[in-house]
């Protein structure tokens, strides 16, 4: 088959997890035989090394075998898809949205199948605008951040959550029912969705039949062997070392891994670190978690760890192969990536409620 996949996120500008997953399934598309062209947007890494197509949206091509690789140009200098405030992010979400449905439009019937990935416009208003006879769009929905929202009406992630702007996210993730099949990467993100159509007066009994559960996963290659996580947690260490690897963003809850810590520092005489590594959100979040860096106690260490790319699987056994305990006291997780890959190499994980239900997918 022929397949195009959308997604802001692809190596150079994946930001999480769910470039991770694009990655891994673009090359499981290749591994079985497709032909897989990737749709994603420039930013500051990619955009000087590029040769550009020039049209009313500048683009590039880059081509390696059966996978083909373009890239739009929606704003220069950007160092990362989400950069800015949250309604600049969305117009430029929505900008590269319009401009990647012109280029498939344009091309269309030379694919299969084409598979939008992301939180609200991509597979929400892409799916809606893309629909046509022969072609297959697939919706894959990495989260819903319309329910980033608590109880008391506060955001868990790192935007401000008006009315408004909650209104223009549950509109464009409810537009994913126009997608022939919808991917979720969690129990909690399917029944999320279907309380979405239902407050929009959707049918939801005619689309739950499209609703897949495919969970998240890693490389086969990145799994450490029974016989090595054995030794690993045979033997008890000198320092015990803790890790919050993940993107740091207020949803993600780096203050109770923080706190946390301490707490554990107080209760136990072993000596601890704990280690916050991963691509920051905002500075102003970081501000927050500087904060909290007062009053620990003489037997804990506390380590940041900024990267402003995804670590390649080397570095990031590397990372993980000295640590004996993964923390995400997670506010709103969909499906952990970080989880499951600090779960393959032989990390005892620590995580909340809201990703529960990952140990039930993972007995599957």
């Amino acid at each position: 088959m022929k397949i195009a996949l959308v997604s802001l996120q692809f190596e150079e500008t994946a930001t999480g997890g769910g470039g991770v997953h694009v990655k891994n399934i673009s090359e499981q598309f290749l591994k079985e035989g497709h032909s897989v062209t990737i749709i994603s947007i420039h930013t500051a890494k990619t955009v000087n090394q590029a040769h550009f197509v020039e049209t009313d949206v500048p683009y590039s091509i880059q081509k390696r075998d059966a996978l083909s690789v373009v890239r739009l140009l929606i704003d220069r200098d950007i160092s990362q898809p989400y950069v800015g405030e949250k309604d600049v992010e969305l117009n430029r979400i929505e900008r590269f949205a319009g401009a990647a449905i012109k280029w498939i439009k344009a091309r269309q019937r030379e694919f299969d199948v084409v598979n939008l990935h992301g939180h609200h416009i991509l597979p929400g208003l892409m799916a809606k605008e893309l629909r046509c006879e022969g072609t297959k769009i697939v919706s894959t929905i990495h989260a819903l951040e319309s329910t980033f929202i608590s109880h008391s009406g506060e955001s868990l992630g790192s935007f401000d959550a008006c009315r408004e702007m909650l209104t223009r996210l549950r509109k464009w993730e409810g537009m994913s029912r126009f997608a022939d099949h919808i991917i979720v990467n969690s129990p909690m993100v399917r029944d999320d969705f279907q309380a979405i159509l239902k407050d929009q007066n959707v049918d939801v009994k005619k689309c739950s039949d499209k609703i897949k559960l495919i969970s998240s996963g890693c490389n086969e290659a990145f799994l450490m062997s029974d016989e090595e996580i054995k030794q690993k947690l045979s033997r008890f260490p000198e320092k015990i070392n803790m890790i919050t690897f993940c993107r740091i963003d207020p949803s993600k809850g780096i203050e109770y891994s923080i706190n946390g810590a301490k707490a554990a520092a107080k209760c136990c005489s072993h000596k601890l670190r704990l280690f916050i590594m991963g691509i920051p959100a905002s500075d102003e979040y970081l501000i927050k978690l500087q904060t909290e860096l007062d009053e620990i106690p003489d037997n804990l260490q506390i380590k940041f760890d900024l990267f402003n790319a995804i670590s390649p699987d080397k570095e990031k056994k590397e990372i993980l192969d000295n640590k004996h305990i993964y923390i995400l006291p997670t506010l709103k997780e969909p499906f952990g990536m970080s989880i499951i890959e600090a779960s393959a190499r032989g990390v005892v994980v620590f995580t909340v409620k809201p990703v529960a239900k990952i140990s039930a997918l993972m007995r599957n």
